[in-house]
């Protein structure tokens, strides 16, 4: 008997062992391209915006497979691009974007007002004040009042 809790403990042991191993690699993972992020926002903190650039298109490029990490990098390289004046890198972005997501877009009205919010601040940098007023107007006449995009389209 004393022999057999002996091996069973033993392969329990072994099984606990691996999934820690797994859970520490996809921590490591996730943390990888969270840390592009952190190194991202330094930069666009103290004003580097063509290096936030590079570290979060880098965050973009790690988050891939994660939607919700992946529309945050999109959010963080377009107001990285809003900040150094790069209309036509943005719109890029903004293009792919709108391919990747559309679903969600379509789907989910506070994803699409934050769409529209982006697609209004591009606008704004490429010189297409009238069109971004009529998107700005558009989000504060259908989001909720209480909603951030509401507060960032009314500044």
């Amino acid at each position: 008997m004393d022999i057999i809790l002996n091996r069973l403990a033993g392969r329990f042991s072994a099984l606990a062992a691996a999934i820690l191993l797994c859970a520490s690699v996809f921590a490591q993972d996730a943390g990888n391209y969270y840390r592009s992020r952190q190194i991202g926002d330094k930069a666009f903190g103290d004003g580097y915006y063509s290096l936030a650039v590079k570290f979060y298109t880098q965050y973009r490029n790690e988050a891939a497979d994660d939607p919700s990490a992946l529309k945050d990098a999109y959010f963080c390289l377009f107001s990285a691009y809003a900040r150094s004046r790069d209309a036509k890198s943005a719109r890029s972005e903004f293009n792919q974007f709108t391919v990747k997501f559309a679903g969600d877009i379509v789907t989910d009205k506070n994803f699409a007002y934050k769409a529209e919010y982006w697609n209004a601040s591009i606008l704004v940098i490429e010189g297409e004040t009238d069109r971004a007023i009529e998107a700005f107007n558009q989000i504060l006449k259908n989001a909720p009042d209480i909603s951030d995009v509401y507060a960032e389209s009314l500044s």
